[in-house]
């Protein structure tokens, strides 16, 4: 999808999916032009999904500055190759109590056995989908997942754009990952 957009964009050399999911995870060093076509097509997909961003949140002016310290400081890895480690884990509450309440024990089970032992993108699609059966609420579980580090939010994304992808019927006209992506960049 990204991938169409930038090519949409006219730029000269089109972005390989491959490409943009190493700038994304950090795999890549930064190259600027790449990053700010990444927030356009970004930007437009959220645009034409009727969830446009904020002007915070595609300024170019501070994606340019994010671009150059991540430049100037990089952490290489023996390969050469320049990248974000993944930070350590952070510590996230989750609010299990509404699950209590619907007496949905094997969610609280997972939530309270997986929570902090594992990346939240292995265990919060489950977690989702039950919720989304019993027609509840998942967003105070989206936006904790926000709070997790950025790599943790990319496999957290990538998870649930595997487990709900756009043409879900239970999603209807919205998109999971898109809202998620949106709860995220507000932080």
């Amino acid at each position: 999808m990204i991938e169409r957009l930038i090519a949409r964009q006219g730029r000269q050399h089109p972005m390989a999916r491959s490409t943009i999911q190493e700038k994304i995870s950090g795999r890549s060093p930064v190259n600027l032009l790449q990053v700010l076509s990444i927030v356009e097509a970004l930007a437009e997909h959220a645009r034409l999904n009727g969830i446009p961003l904020s002007q915070q949140e595609i300024d170019q002016s501070v994606w340019r500055e994010r671009a150059a310290t991540s430049m100037v400081n990089p952490t290489v890895r023996a390969s050469g190759r320049g990248f974000s480690p993944p930070p350590k884990r952070r510590e996230i509450e989750w609010n299990v109590e509404p699950l209590k309440h619907a007496q949905m024990f094997d969610l609280v089970a997972i939530v309270d056995d997986e929570a902090k032992e594992v990346e939240v993108a292995s265990w919060l699609p489950r977690v989702i989908r039950g919720m989304m059966q019993a027609e509840m609420s998942f967003n105070g579980f989206l936006e904790s997942a926000a709070m997790d580090s950025p790599h943790g939010v990319v496999g957290t994304v990538a998870a649930l754009q595997a487990e709900f992808p756009r043409t879900s019927p239970n999603l209807g006209q919205g998109s999971l990952i898109l809202g998620m992506s949106v709860k995220m960049t507000g932080r």
